[in-house]
């Protein structure tokens, strides 16, 4: 999560904040980043073009990079935006090694790229090995002394990159093995096939005011001056037939990765892409700009057609016109207009009124597209964030002040969440600093879902668990003690002296295991069932000693009409939490009315699977209908399930009189146990990890698992000390590598000195 999140240097601004500030925050980070990508793209073009490319158009294209589509797109998703700010810096490095420019920019800009955020620094990476191909190719002259200047300016690019690597090692080697833990360490191989994702000439249909990308189209909207340029390039008299054929031949690669299937998936880092589209559309964009400044390089010696840009922009307006026929919006007008009149302006005598418009527009033109998109990419709310965070943490805060003992707490209903109780926002815990057991990252602890999902709450795509309607039992076993919830559940208790805040009331979990405790003999490890109801009656008969089964089944009548199911159950008398889950066979984007209490959204993305069915004392009957918004049915199976609360008590006493006091530290747990007699195991409710050093009286041992992958750890007959320590894998190798390569840079830069 550090390694993806949280490594861009902007972020220390954070201390500046208060934490109901974060909104502000985070756009201030935003527009610093735009300005970065500005700032870096003016300074890469002035470099490249050997200052032959004035101020105004340097600083003009600088700010189409800064406000091109892609940057836009990712309003609420900034983590990748470093790697557009640096892309720039990785490319003039390049540039500076074909030159024969002694420097050490290129190391250094790829490391940093990395460290900022290692997912678009191997994208940026992927790009600057093509970059290098292409300016080789323009710079190099058929000649055998030019092919070994070549080849050994491979060998100089090869180890620079390997450098830049190196000075990031420190951060990128742990997050490597991170991710070989975690639940998507496997390739996609079956999304690489020999297709196109979309038509090619999307690309020129998109390329309007607020134009969009998704999966199989991308726009590379960077303004009209942007396309004028690139397009004017190829018509320029005194650039040579090499250097066009070239530019064209890379265009169309560029092309190719983000429209044919396997050169999309290599530069998507080998994993299939569901949304934020296109990840990495940036590095087309920044080519284009590139080729719009070598352009502008000559435009301004005037050595083009008088109405060349008029007449590129009449064409350009012809097939946005042609290809939007059927829906001829706003945006598709005003790209015309802006393109034309931006066109017409470039092409009158230079005057300082029309360079100064021509400069105005374009900026508004730029404008007029962030508009609509970040009003669709952004959804940061401040007044309303605020206000959430200052009331989330009075809470918190005074649950601690009620309850100072360790235990872990979830919630029904996190900020952002949805009429239909559909959310993706799970790392509350972290911001408001308590233990839970829902987050959301990009690739999840395979061990950690797995846990969750056996215990009835879903994963989603292998990046999160969706934890919204609490199960007693699950939560009682993971030693979820306090619940923050809307809406009051059978078997929870609410805690009345505790406030609500953001309509949530505290409500006490009064079954919930301590997170230690002593068993005789080891309980269930794998599910062995597709019931988390079943699976659940044998974990908890294993750890009561005897069975008991929690669960037991619910009879019910269901009814099909079209696209609608009705269950109507038939309830047990006494002590009960009644659940259903349905099993759907594909999405249905249904609507689950949950006895007449409340409509949630179901067999969807981020909808749950087991649901809590709300009941009052002596009812004698429930419904639960389904609504399918597709066509038919896709039902595999289901199942409705009563807990016995009296039961569960029973087994919540037996396992609390056997808990084991633990002594938290910053990386370690310390517990101190006295077993009595043979084959007795200490039970703990934490996932099993490789970062794990765990020694029992100095020795070190491998935990055994219980709950498909809680640890549990067996003891010797006396006095087990115990001690849990957490380990970053290969932290102290990384650290050691980069400091091998911040050596290594220092002595290139050194001998560069000399050199000079």
């Amino acid at each position: 999560m550090v390694a993806y999140y949280l490594m861009s240097p902007l972020n220390l601004l954070v201390i500046f904040f208060k934490k109901n500030q974060l909104g502000i925050f985070f756009n201030l980070i935003y527009l610093l980043k735009l300005a970065l990508a500005a700032m870096t793209m003016t300074y890469f073009l002035k470099k490249v073009t050997e200052s032959k490319l004035s101020y105004a158009f340097s600083v003009i294209l600088g700010i189409c990079y800064a406000l091109m589509q892609y940057n836009l797109a990712q309003g609420s998703n900034i983590i990748w935006l470093d790697g557009v700010y640096m892309l720039p810096l990785i490319l003039l490095g390049v540039h500076y090694l074909i030159i024969g420019e002694k420097s050490i920019l290129l190391p250094v800009a790829v490391g940093c790229s990395i460290i900022f955020n290692w997912y678009t620094g191997g994208i940026n990476c992927l790009f600057a090995g093509l970059w290098f191909i292409f300016e080789l190719v323009l710079q190099t002259k058929l000649s055998s002394d030019e092919l070994i200047k070549g080849l050994k300016k491979c060998i100089y690019f090869v180890l620079n990159m390997l450098l830049g690597v190196m000075l990031s090692a420190f951060i990128f080697i742990p997050a490597v093995m991170a991710l070989g833990n975690g639940s998507r360490n496997q390739m996609d191989w079956a999304v690489l096939t020999n297709t196109f994702r979309g038509n090619v000439l999307s690309l020129v249909e998109r390329y309007i005011v607020g134009g969009q990308s998704d999966a199989t189209g991308v726009s590379l909207f960077s303004g009209s001056v942007v396309l004028l340029g690139a397009v004017a390039y190829f018509f320029l008299k005194k650039v040579s037939l090499k250097k066009k054929i070239t530019t064209l031949l890379f265009g169309i690669v560029v092309v190719l990765t983000l429209y044919w299937q396997p050169a999309y998936f290599v530069f998507s880092l080998l994993k299939q892409v569901d949304s934020y589209w296109c990840r990495f559309s940036y590095v087309a964009i920044a080519f284009l700009i590139y080729v719009a400044a070598q352009f502008y390089v000559e435009y301004e010696k005037s050595s083009f057609y008088k109405y060349g840009l008029v007449g590129i922009a009449s064409i350009y307006s012809i097939a946005e016109i042609v290809m939007h026929r059927h829906d001829l919006t706003w945006n598709v007008i005003a790209s015309i207009i802006f393109c034309i009149v931006i066109a017409t302006l470039l092409t009158v005598p230079k005057r300082n009124w029309t360079n100064s418009l021509a400069l105005v527009l374009v900026i508004m033109e730029l404008m007029v597209s962030a508009y609509p998109l970040l009003k669709f990419y952004s959804y940061a709310d401040n007044q309303s964030f605020a206000s959430y965070e200052l009331q989330a943490e009075k809470q918190v805060n005074e649950l601690k002040q009620y309850d100072s003992s360790n235990y872990r707490v979830t919630q029904t209903s996190p900020r952002g969440v949805m009429d239909d109780g559909i959310v993706a926002n799970y790392n509350e815990g972290m911001d408001f600093n308590y233990w839970s057991i829902s987050s959301y990252v990009s690739s999840q602890s395979r061990m950690q879902l797995d846990i969750l999902n056996s215990l009835g709450y879903r994963s989603e795509q292998d990046r999160i668990t969706v934890v919204n309607s609490p199960i007693i039992s699950s939560d009682a076993l993971l030693g979820v003690k306090y619940i923050f919830s809307r809406y009051p559940v059978n078997g929870l208790t609410k805690i009345n002296k505790l406030g609500t805040y953001n309509d949530k009331a505290t409500y006490e979990n009064r079954y919930a295991f301590p997170l230690a405790f002593i068993g005789d003999g080891k309980a269930v490890n794998t599910q062995g069932d597709w019931s988390t109801f079943v699976y659940q009656n044998r974990l908890f008969n294993n750890l009561y000693g005897k069975d008991i089964d929690l669960f037991q089944t619910v009879g019910y009548k269901q009814s099909i009409n079209g696209n609608n199911i009705k269950y109507k159950l038939t309830l047990p008398v006494g002590s009960y939490a009644l659940y259903g889950n349905i099993i759907w066979a594909k999405n249905m984007n249904a609507v689950l009315g949950v006895n007449n209490k409340a409509n949630i959204g179901y067999a969807k993305w981020l909808s749950p699977s087991v649901f809590y069915i709300p009941t009052k004392s002596g009812d004698k009957s429930a419904t639960v209908t389904l609504t399918s918004s597709v066509n038919g049915l896709a039902i595999a199976n289901q199942e409705y399930y009563a807990l016995n609360l009296d039961k569960l008590k029973l087994v919540s006493e037996k396992v609390n009189k056997n808990a084991v006091p633990v002594s938290f530290s910053k990386k370690s747990m310390a517990i101190k146990v006295a077993s009595t007699k043979k084959n007795q195991y200490l039970y703990l409710a934490f996932p099993k990890d490789k970062s794990w050093k765990i020694t029992v009286n100095g020795k070190v041992v491998v935990p055994k698992t219980y709950a498909n992958g809680l640890m549990v750890i067996p003891l010797e007959r006396g006095t087990n000390n115990l001690r849990l320590t957490y380990k970053v894998v290969h932290q102290k190798l990384g650290i050691l590598i980069t400091v091998i390569g911040m050596l290594s840079v220092g002595m290139l830069f050194y001998i560069n000195k000399r050199w000079r």
